[in-house]
């Protein structure tokens, strides 16, 4: 599914930014043919110049003077109201005859004229003609003083020129090079884009698959003394005694994989209330003194001389983050060792120090430690930690806007620090 929207995603960035970029190709050629166009239009407006020139200063023009400025100015001239002997020296595409004669039509059917040559002569506007032969060209008129000679010109439109041919190969280069560039740009950004997804993928798969092999167990020993029951009747109770002990494991395990996965979809929050630092700290001692006694550890709480201030936070929430931390300290230390709960102002955050003296945890595996479902040692059968306790109480501590770390405790162990900020 997954790389089906990922396919899905590169074709959609690279035609979505493969049109602005044809667009923007498109109107760059559009203006280049503008540029090429308006090109034109001024070297037949210069012709216009200097077929006036010529004609004004020469009183009497042979044939061959009107076919060398044909010649020098690129331009047809048709002088019939003047000398209807005259044909022409350049040929065109289209018989001359007839665009000379479809440009007085067009000329005809405009009315004003513009003076152009300080009183001496007319010139019409320009306008385009198309001949038989899909040849264009731009035409015009000037009329003398006297309105009875009147020559016409014509400049034929070379597209070869205006559009060429290297100009389109160009411009399908440019098009063709950035579509593959943006092509190859979006796979990587839709790849690095998706990195995260693939990691919480990923991250579900692992977790469903610890959380369903964590889930056999329980099943398995309920399964095996609900079948002993059936054959030992008279030990029931000891049976039943198994499949509670292993209901309330699975209950744990199905709350704080519950807890997760509301987090995960943020629909988990946290209720903030004044607590007392100190009163807080002496009735997490007294509720965990007796467990380690149990375990014959001896259970310290360190406070600074100075009094500690109050802070806002999530009291049940965060006595279950402690509670976390002490049953790790408590479960993972040798007995007659001491775990030490300690607490001091440290850069405007109050913070919260479990300190055992342990086998500690490995440099290897200190990155991970925090991971669901993982485990330091997975050789240990404690039924009690399934590796889900750390991750609920990073998550608690990343709602109240806090951090929690890990360092090695002097003389071996470790200390996991809880910090919060002082609202």
């Amino acid at each position: 599914m997954l790389k089906h929207a990922k396919r899905n995603l590169i074709l959609l960035y690279t035609i979505s930014t493969g049109m602005i970029l044809t667009l923007v190709i498109g109107l760059l050629f559009y203006s280049s043919i503008k540029q090429a166009i308006t090109f034109e239009k001024n070297i037949f407006q210069n012709a216009i110049f200097s077929v006036n020139y010529f004609i004004q200063n020469e009183t009497d023009l042979t044939h061959s003077q009107l076919s060398e400025i044909e010649n020098q100015t690129h331009v047809m001239i048709d002088i019939q109201e003047i000398d209807p002997s005259y044909k022409g020296s350049l040929s065109s595409k289209t018989n001359r005859e007839f665009l000379f004669k479809t440009l007085k039509n067009e000329l005809n059917k405009i009315v004003i004229a513009v003076n152009l040559f300080e009183d001496s002569v007319y010139k019409n506007p320009i306008v385009t003609i198309k001949g038989e032969k899909h040849d264009y060209y731009y035409g015009t008129s000037l009329t003398f003083p006297n309105e009875k000679e009147t020559i016409y010109i014509l400049y034929y439109l070379d597209f070869s020129k205006i559009i060429s041919l290297k100009t389109v190969l160009t411009y399908i280069f440019i098009e063709v090079i950035g579509l593959l560039l943006l092509f190859l740009l979006s796979n990587i950004l839709v790849k690095k884009a998706l990195i995260p997804i693939d990691i919480n993928i990923q991250k579900q798969k692992e977790f469903v698959a610890a959380a369903s092999h964590e889930l056999k167990s329980p099943l398995a020993v309920i399964q095996a003394n609900a079948s002993a029951i059936k054959f030992e009747p008279s030990q029931a109770s000891f049976y039943i005694k198994g499949i509670l002990n292993e209901c309330q494991r699975m209950s744990r395990l199905i709350q704080d994989m519950l807890f997760l996965a509301s987090n995960d979809s943020h629909r988990w929050t946290i209720k903030k209330e004044l607590i007392d630092t100190e009163t807080f700290l002496i009735e997490t001692y007294e509720t965990h003194i007796s467990y380690c006694h149990e375990k014959k550890q001896i259970l310290t709480l360190d406070l600074p001389k100075e009094e500690l201030p109050p802070f806002h936070a999530d009291k049940e929430r965060l006595s279950q983050v402690l509670a976390i931390l002490l049953d790790n300290a408590i479960s993972y230390s040798p007995a007659k060792s001491v775990v030490t709960i300690r607490s001091f102002i440290q850069n405007d955050s109050i913070v919260f120090d479990i300190e055992d003296h342990g086998l500690g945890i490995p440099n290897t595996a200190k990155e991970y430690i925090f991971d669901r479902f993982y485990r330091a040692d997975p050789s240990r059968s404690d039924k009690k930690h399934v590796g889900l306790g750390l991750s609920i109480a990073l998550e608690i501590v990343k709602l109240h806007n806090g951090k929690i770390s890990l360092k090695d405790t002097v003389h071996g162990g470790c200390t996991f620090s809880v910090e919060l900020p002082i609202e």
